[in-house]
């Protein structure tokens, strides 16, 4: 019955299309595509695709933001006695506010020797606990820019020691880290594993796990940054991001 009477409208009264259209597609009691069995003017079809496949992609794009969540590090597990070579990824600002400053605190739980790489259009500070041994004690990325809706990967190199794992599966080295931005900043430095830890208020600390399993696949040793862990760069207004969010909108449309 709400087909008919909206198929009526669209053959007498050109001028209510747009809302015939936007009806029907959220009617959960028709597939989208059957929509164009009631559209005979090929114009208006292809209109009515170019909107669906806009706000298919505007859904997608929100759904793709909402799940890169954490600031972490783009390969966290890695065997002992052995070296990785990551990146920390920073895959948004704050709350809308364009990254201007990384900085992260290095582990004393366990001895790892980091060595921080050089990223282009940002400059590297690092502080060293004891000036002889050149043992990191923090390090930071600042004077760069990152938009709000951006990815960038920060690269880092670690020399991971020989742990003892022969009363435990894993050790996990937390980097705590602070992101700073045009407007505040996001504080991920808390322990998802200490008791008071909340998944809505707190912002967990990026984190390695070293252990003796095979690293899953995109994690662990021999995993690369490519050249000297420069960074890469995947604006929210990018064609990949669009297209995926394209796909994953159409998805939901169906």
């Amino acid at each position: 019955m709400r087909n008919f009477c909206c198929a009526k409208v669209i053959n007498t009264r050109r001028k209510r299309q747009n809302f015939c259209n936007l009806f029907l597609l959220f009617n959960k009691q028709n597939k989208n595509w059957n929509i164009f069995k009631y559209i005979s003017n090929p114009y208006q079809k292809m209109v009515y695709f170019g909107r669906s496949s806009l706000l298919a992609a505007v859904v997608g794009t929100l759904l793709i933001q909402g799940s890169e969540g954490h600031v972490e590090f783009k390969n966290d597990t890695v065997k002992p006695n052995t070296s990785l070579d990551t990146a920390l990824v920073v895959p948004h600002g704050c709350s809308g506010s364009d990254t201007v400053g990384i900085s992260v605190t290095a582990p004393e739980s366990v001895a790892i020797g980091v060595v921080p790489q050089q990223v282009q259009n940002w400059t590297l500070v690092v502080n060293y606990r004891d000036a002889t041994n050149k043992t990191v004690k923090d390090f930071s990325w600042t004077g760069g820019y990152l938009a709000h809706d951006g990815r960038q990967e920060f690269g880092v190199v670690l020399n991971i020691p020989q742990v003892d794992l022969s009363q435990k599966p894993n050790v996990t080295a937390l980097f705590p880290t602070v992101q700073t931005c045009l407007n505040g900043t996001s504080n991920w430095t808390s322990d998802p594993k200490s008791s008071g830890y909340n998944s809505t208020r707190d912002k967990p600390s990026p984190q390695i796990v070293i252990t003796n399993e095979e690293p899953e696949t995109g994690s662990g040793s021999g995993s690369s940054t490519g050249n000297g862990g420069a960074a890469t760069f995947a604006q929210g207004h990018s064609l990949p991001l669009l297209a995926a969010g394209l796909a994953i909108g159409a998805a939901v449309l169906l």
